[in-house]
């Protein structure tokens, strides 16, 4: 049996606002890593709407990514 990895999913957030609606469609409550457009790693608020959709609020507007696994 092949081995095909665990499901994961990066979204690119191009308009800064101070909430990403982040729907990755993985079926699963996945970890959250935030990156702003620099690459810096950011500290946030992540609700997990589901297990298809997370929302993510920051203290300012955001541009950047979302890297769910």
């Amino acid at each position: 049996m092949a081995y095909s990895g665990d499901k994961h999913y990066v979204h690119v957030q191009s308009d800064a606002t101070t909430e990403w609606v982040v729907t990755h469609n993985l079926d699963k409550v996945p970890a959250i890593s935030i990156v702003n457009e620099n690459g810096v790693e950011i500290l946030c608020q992540v609700n997990h709407i589901d297990k298809m959709v997370s929302k993510i609020k920051f203290s300012e507007a955001m541009r950047g990514r979302a890297y769910c696994n």
